[in-house]
């Protein structure tokens, strides 16, 4: 699991809808929570947090302007990369920061991935968990 500290910037709701914005390093982090709970009740603009998402929900890119609809891309370097028989686990920088992906190995050996090589990571925004430090 991938697990980020931040301070929530923005909120804005619609119905049980949440729509979060995390700021980490001078980057945005979008999360939207769709289920009611007494923890999302405690969020509120200016508190920290912690944010988490699986390995797994991690996509990479080589390409860094894409117009897509997923909001968090995350410029990172690969740092390391282990190939296995069926997947790949990737370990990328962000802002001296370790983000893992576990992708398939054909999909890493598809893009060529390198360490030292400069990607986007990919994550939607109902796959960003957060939790109050509280």
């Amino acid at each position: 699991m991938n697990i980020l500290n931040g301070k929530i910037v923005e909120i804005k709701q619609s119905g049980a809808l949440l729509l979060v914005k995390i700021e980490n390093n001078n980057t945005l982090f979008t999360s939207i929570i769709i289920e009611d709970s007494e923890q999302n009740k405690q969020l509120e603009i200016g508190k920290n947090v912690r944010f988490s998402f699986k390995e797994t929900e991690v996509i990479i890119s080589k390409t860094s302007e894409l117009k897509i609809s997923l909001q968090n891309q995350i410029h990172c370097k690969v740092t390391a990369i282990a190939i296995g028989e069926l997947l790949a686990e990737i370990i990328l920088n962000f802002n001296q920061q370790l983000i893992t992906s576990l992708i398939t190995a054909n999909a890493c050996n598809q893009l060529g991935l390198q360490v030292n090589d400069d990607v986007v990571a990919l994550i939607k925004t109902n796959e960003i968990n957060i939790r109050t430090n509280d």
